[in-house]
């Protein structure tokens, strides 16, 4: 009887460190998942008011992603300019120089 409690007691530890090994993987393997899918997308809510200086410049952009730009400006409330703005920021914030 002694021999099958301590059997048992292994067996049910073995069954543990299995699922928790299982689970850790699981975990790291989502936690992957939303790392990659958030450094593709770039993420934007609704505006909010800020009243900042800023430098002008001109910037040419074909017809097309013009279009763009103003559909998605027409969805978020954002003027094209602050738009752009933040999408620039979004790069420099996540900006890989390679040789």
């Amino acid at each position: 009887m002694n021999i099958d409690l301590k059997s048992n007691i292994k067996n049910n530890i073995k069954k543990e460190n299995k699922t928790s090994k299982l689970n850790d993987n699981i975990k790291n393997d989502t936690e992957n998942k939303i790392e990659e899918t958030s450094i593709n997308k770039f993420t934007i809510g609704k505006k909010k008011e800020d009243k900042s200086v800023r430098k002008s410049f001109p910037l040419y952009v074909d017809g097309e992603m013009q279009k763009k730009l103003d559909d998605i400006c027409k969805k978020t409330k954002y003027s094209r300019n602050e738009l752009i703005l933040m999408m620039i920021q979004h790069c420099i914030d996540n900006l890989e120089i390679t040789d």
